[in-house]
């Protein structure tokens, strides 16, 4: 018997979730539903799917908690949340259990990011981007990057490191591009560069990487901090420390209902 977990957003949803129980209740599904706030690693053991209730923001802080279960979101105000990986829709929802029971649905395999500070990789894996930069957004952060054969010195308001489903969202925003969703690549890109007097043009200014290329970056202050997707805890940088953001082999199963 299939073993849901439904993780919801607390935002007066409670029509969406009586109609998604009632689906997975007439359909002799077990399931749990728990608020975003409350989660943890246990719940997500032994589970067949994870439905996510909300917005992208739900949807991305649930991932950190999901390394090979298949996940669904369902937008709950397609008219005020943004839900770019929210396609579902309590209408449809019928149709997507049922095709979930037979084992007859799309999967997309959604590549994710890794950080490491100082040779240890941190809990979060990034389902959209890593920020790194200084902690009060008014500093200029100071560091050293390095990709491939080539490292420089810059000063900047921090780094975004993007997947492909990351792209329509704050690294558009800041000057990137979309990438299709299924490419296995990822994008990189400098935050308002400081170009003064004291400093060379940038040859690490933005670009597209390949899987097995990989970002790295030495802290020349200590008020950096190091996010995943808007969402984690910050991660605190000190002076020397050393941050590598590359792809993880932990993809995410997202569950194809367009």
């Amino acid at each position: 018997m299939k073993n849901f977990l439904i993780i919801f957003y607390d935002d007066n949803n409670h029509h969406i979730i009586s109609s998604i129980k009632t689906t997975l209740d007439n359909n002799s599904l077990n399931y749990d539903l728990y608020e975003r706030t409350n989660l943890k690693k246990e719940l997500f053991l032994k589970r067949d799917c994870i439905i996510v209730i909300g917005g992208d923001g739900t949807f991305l802080r649930t991932s950190h908690f999901v390394k090979n279960i298949p996940m669904i979101g369902i937008n709950s105000n397609p008219k005020k949340k943004e839900g770019f990986l929210m396609h579902g829709n309590v209408d449809y929802f019928k149709i997507i259990i049922e095709s979930i029971v037979k084992n007859n649905y799309g999967m997309r395999k959604l590549i994710r990011l890794r950080c490491k500070i100082n040779d240890k990789e941190i809990e979060d894996i990034a389902l959209n981007d890593f920020y790194i930069g200084p902690k009060t957004p008014y500093y200029l952060y100071n560091y050293d990057i390095k990709i491939g054969n080539i490292k420089e010195l810059q000063r900047s308001s921090g780094i975004l490191v993007s997947t492909p489903a990351g792209t329509t969202a704050w690294i558009n925003s800041a000057g990137g591009v979309k990438m299709n969703l299924d490419s296995t690549k990822y994008q990189y890109l400098i935050r308002e560069p400081y170009t003064g007097n004291l400093m060379n043009k940038y040859k690490l200014k933005n670009g597209i990487l390949n899987k097995n290329q990989k970002i790295t970056l030495f802290s020349r202050c200590d008020s950096g901090i190091v996010v995943a997707d808007s969402v984690s805890c910050e991660y605190n940088l000190k002076k020397g420390d050393k941050v590598e953001i590359s792809v993880s082999k932990d993809y995410l199963n997202y569950v194809d209902i367009s």
